[in-house]
């Protein structure tokens, strides 16, 4: 009884998990794909001011 129990357990847990895997990308590539109109020329003007503030701390 306790082997069945231990086994339906990890079953629905192992299910949880991979549910959770299959949604969890699913939305990450539509937030990418939502997100790709973004330029790559803004993406490099933020990396360079953040290098810039990063390198100005006073630590």
């Amino acid at each position: 009884m306790h082997c069945n129990l231990t086994l339906h357990i990890q079953e629905t847990l192992y299910e949880r998990i991979h549910s959770a895997n299959v949604n969890s990308s699913s939305a990450e590539r539509k937030w990418r794909d939502s997100n790709d109109k973004i330029s790559t020329d803004q993406y490099d003007k933020y990396a360079l001011e953040m290098l810039h503030f990063i390198e100005n701390l006073k630590i």
